[in-house]
């Protein structure tokens, strides 16, 4: 067995501090000196990476649907956005699919008022169970007077 020595203990905060201080600031500039993966790195490179890439996605979509002037964000929008700045798409209309969105051109559309137009489509009834007839009543008999 080897015999420990103990050594008293002299110790002061500020050269701790020091050290601290050291150790933090050779941690950082570590952390600092590697680089982060992109987003690219760890998705699919078709998918846009930003708002630049899928505005050029749209323009070059509705390029080729015969739309000229397609200006993201401005007359391209999704059906619920048209909706939300009073228009609504005109029946027939197709949408145009960039990556997940359905878009539609101003073109496609028409001013809407929902509180003036009456336009509402009659539900369809569900298919399903039948409801119930109630049983038939039986026939009442009149009563005839005794004697007679």
């Amino acid at each position: 067995m080897t015999k420990q020595t103990t050594h008293p203990v002299t110790f002061n905060p500020e050269p701790l501090k020091a050290v601290l201080d050291q150790a933090v600031a050779a941690a950082l500039a570590k952390h600092d000196a590697k680089s982060k993966p992109t987003i690219a790195a760890n998705s699919n490179s078709k998918a846009p990476q930003n708002a630049a890439q899928m505005d050029q996605r749209v323009v070059k979509a509705f390029r080729r649907a015969g739309f000229t002037d397609a200006q993201p964000r401005l007359n391209v929008l999704t059906y619920r956005k048209w909706l939300e700045q009073g228009y609504r798409v005109k029946p027939g209309e197709k949408s145009v699919k960039v990556a997940q969105f359905r878009l539609f051109h101003a073109s496609q559309t028409q001013p809407f008022n929902p509180s003036t137009e009456r336009t509402v489509v009659p539900l369809k009834p569900k298919k399903g169970k039948k409801a119930a007839k109630a049983p038939a009543a039986a026939p009442v008999q009149p009563e005839l007077p005794i004697g007679a």
